[in-house]
């Protein structure tokens, strides 16, 4: 019976193929704007970080040198100060910019995914006029969301570390217990990420739910469901670290433009990935619903449907 479970979600899979034949041109369009948002701010914030890395570099091979004297140390040091200062700076100024991308295309693509599924009707100016309002709702549970992973992930490095000093005299039983602690501690994650996944999918699509109020919601609506959602979210986190691996940026072994292209590919595969996950949370939230035999409630009452691939593309041509 779990072996049939743990296949369940193949069932979710083929469903999402579905979806996308329904309104593929709506959900492409969403894809591309995504691709393009994310590749442009990932190529501004390598050029804006470049030179200061390339310093970082510099500095690093000065310091290796035997003849380095105390002058030239402390002069490198200032300029590692200043280089990471440089780089942390860039990163909180891409942050908010960053943050607004990820919520639209997470919105965008679970309200065209809930379109598509429940084959019903909206304009696309309707579609475009609810993404702001949507946007805040998710952002709230997103907020809630990054606390409980921080709080998750301060607690297991507060274990390990602990481990670490009662063991450090005895590195052979220290390292395996260090490998299995981070192994279960990721299986945990994975399995708590399915309730966080769910909430965000029902910030987008139920009325008045959002925040605290949706991951109550959604630990119970998982029940029955959670295995597939768990698979799910495994298959997900492979692939993402394939990707992160396959097209990985080297900046002192590679050439500018193969960096740049490396990072376009890195982007663009983990955005369909992205999309393919909320997609598949879409569909595992209906197919939750019919489980606990409950009726969705849409966002404000609306009764969404797919919307028409000619009016779809004339909003991508107006986009």
């Amino acid at each position: 019976m779990k072996g049939y479970e743990i296949l369940g979600f193949l069932g979710i899979l083929r469903e999402c193929i579905k979806v996308i034949s329904k309104n593929g041109k709506l959900i492409a369009t969403i894809t591309t704007i995504s691709i393009l948002l994310k590749s442009l701010l990932s190529v501004m914030m390598s050029s804006s970080t470049r030179p200061a890395i390339s310093d970082l570099l510099t500095q690093e091979i000065l310091l290796s040198l035997p003849n380095s004297n105390i002058t030239n140390i402390g002069d490198s040091f200032k300029h590692i100060q200043k280089d990471v200062q440089i780089i942390i700076g860039f990163e909180f100024l891409y942050l908010l910019p960053s943050l607004a991308v990820s919520l639209f295309s997470m919105v965008t693509m679970i309200l065209a995914s809930v379109i598509a599924y429940s084959d019903r009707n909206m304009s696309f100016r309707d579609f475009v006029s609810r993404i702001p309002k949507l946007c805040f709702r998710s952002l709230v549970t997103l907020f809630h969301l990054k606390l409980l992973a921080t709080g998750y992930l301060g607690l297991s490095l507060i274990l390990l570390i602990s481990l670490m000093i009662l063991c450090i005299n005895h590195l052979l039983v220290l390292i395996p217990i260090i490998f299995t602690l981070c192994f279960f501690a990721s299986i945990l994650y994975i399995n708590l990420a399915v309730v966080w996944e769910m909430a965000l999918v029902i910030s987008v699509i139920e009325k008045s739910c959002y925040g605290l109020q949706a991951f109550g919601k959604a630990e119970g609506l998982v029940k029955g469901k959670r295995l597939h959602g768990f698979t799910l979210s495994l298959l997900c986190t492979i692939v993402l670290v394939i990707i992160s691996q396959s097209f990985k940026v080297r900046p002192n072994q590679q050439s500018v433009s193969a960096q740049i292209i490396c990072g376009f590919f890195a982007t663009a595969f983990n955005s369909l990935v992205a999309m393919v996950y909320l997609l598949s949370y879409t569909v595992l939230y209906f197919q939750c619903k019919e489980t606990h035999g409950e009726e969705v409630e849409l966002q404000e009452s609306l009764e969404y449907s797919k919307i028409p691939e000619k009016e779809a593309g004339q909003g991508q041509d107006r986009l």
